[in-house]
């Protein structure tokens, strides 16, 4: 039984499985994914289990994400996907020519990403990281984040990693949902950074998302 058999089997301990194509700038990749999710959700809530499993569900600020970075040139940059779930935009710059590292701090979104980055033959570093507490010891080129403002107490703790994580001339992305206007984290992030922001429009189906994408970078840079 070759790795990806193994890692599958495991998970179908749990869930049951399938993989969903998504398609980005002409590239297209396939994720594990929780089958018949809204009735994975019914069925655990009625049983009391209330930890659902967002880091399973593919984020539409993930996609323009991968849209994003898929309109920059590699030239050798290394980027980390933070709060990464399964992954979906560090596995298409991994695919688009990046060096990526993943993270995110559930065990079972970081084996989701790692079958996904075997059945799409691609080369990642995923590691279990806390961005509230953990260090990486190591500075990136581009951080993409995306639906990580959901908790105010985890504002300050987000500043101070990318302030430790970013080299000096890096850039962070950073995706949210509308409804989310997080004033108290970026009347902090203005202390040591500058940030511009977007509304890039996603069609999915017959839905279509807003989503507001922030593109971050170290003050020290405007006076290089």
């Amino acid at each position: 039984m070759n790795e990806l058999d193994k890692l599958l089997t495991k998970v179908n301990r749990r869930f049951e499985t399938c993989f969903e194509t998504i398609k980005v700038a002409g590239r297209e990749l396939k994720f594990l994914q929780i089958a018949n999710m809204k009735e994975y959700i019914e069925k655990i809530t009625e049983s009391n289990k209330i930890e659902l499993p967002y880091w399973a569900k593919i984020w539409e600020g993930s996609i323009v994400l991968a849209y994003l970075i898929s309109k920059k040139r590699p030239n050798n940059s290394e980027c980390l996907e933070i709060g990464a779930g399964i992954g979906v935009a560090g596995l298409f710059a991994a695919a688009f020519g990046y060096e990526v590292t993943i993270t995110d701090i559930d065990e079972y979104a970081l084996l989701f990403a790692r079958i996904s980055a075997i059945k799409n033959g691609l080369n990642v570093n995923i590691k279990r990281v806390d961005f509230t507490k953990d260090s990486l010891n190591h500075k990136y080129d581009i951080i993409l984040a995306s639906e990580v403002l959901y908790k105010e107490d985890t504002y300050i703790p987000l500043i101070n990693f990318f302030k430790a994580h970013l080299k000096d001339d890096g850039l962070i992305y950073l995706a949210k949902n509308r409804k989310i206007k997080a004033e108290g984290f970026f009347n902090e992030l203005e202390r040591d950074f500058s940030f511009s922001k977007k509304e890039i429009g996603l069609r999915s189906g017959e839905n279509k998302y807003i989503i507001p994408v922030y593109e971050i970078w170290l003050k020290r840079r405007n006076s290089d």
